[in-house]
């Protein structure tokens, strides 16, 4: 009777150290998955270069599909985004991105000052949902070209015929435009387009740099004046 007792015990204690292994492996696992998004503050998603998306690539496209422009002029923007991975992706986006960043280099790789617009309202935000290899398009902000000795944003002298989310002051010459995308691009709870929650704990969280996307500046367009 003592030998099945002691027996007993012994097989309890097994199956506890058991279950008390299984729960600290499955706390492991459930760490190191929160770890492995971005840190948030205040419920906003920290958006920094330290957590890129290697799932998607994405690619520059200026409409028309032209490359050299005139300062004073402006040019709409799109990106082409692909899904590079083998599993599928999801994302959300607003239908006119603003919060993206850009990087504007000349010729000899010397980084052009960049403003930035923001328009205030409601966004229309669209959740996606890639297969591997499948590409989508995102439209943005156009970006508008001014000289380079103008003044910042705080003076408002820009006079472009179009809302522009960008303005690179650039001087006539080759430049080198590339885009940081931030997923999400801007934070809401849900949209009149879609009454479901928008945001979801799938969705990927972090940034996306653009191929390079090269472009001329020509001289400044002509005024009203000018062409009298």
């Amino acid at each position: 009777m003592e030998t099945q007792a002691i027996k007993h015990y012994t097989a309890l204690v097994l199956t506890s150290l058991l279950l008390l292994g299984l729960w600290l492996c499955a706390s492991c696992q459930s760490t190191r998955e929160v770890n492995d998004k971005p840190p948030t503050a205040g419920g906003q998603i920290a958006l920094a270069s330290a957590y890129p998306i290697p799932k998607l690539q994405a690619t520059i496209e200026f409409l028309p599909p032209v490359n050299t422009f005139c300062i004073g002029g402006t040019v709409d923007v799109q990106f082409r985004i692909k899904n590079i991975s083998a599993s599928i992706v999801h994302f959300t986006s607003s239908s006119w991105r603003q919060s993206d960043l850009l990087e504007i280099r000349d010729a000899t790789g010397g980084r052009l000052p960049v403003d930035g617009n923001w328009y205030s309202g409601d966004p229309s935000v669209r959740r996606y949902r890639l297969q591997p290899g499948e590409v989508c398009v995102l439209r943005a902000g156009s970006l508008g070209f001014a000289k380079d000795t103008e003044s910042d944003m705080g003076g408002r002298e820009y006079s472009f015929k179009h809302p522009v989310s960008h303005i690179a002051r650039c001087k006539p010459g080759r430049h080198v435009a590339r885009y940081k995308l931030l997923f999400p691009d801007v934070r809401v709870t849900y949209s009149r387009d879609h009454p479901e929650k928008i945001h979801q704990d799938r969705d990927l969280e972090g940034t996306v740099e653009t191929a390079e996307e090269q472009f001329v500046i020509l001289a400044e367009l002509p005024s009203v004046e000018d062409g009298q």
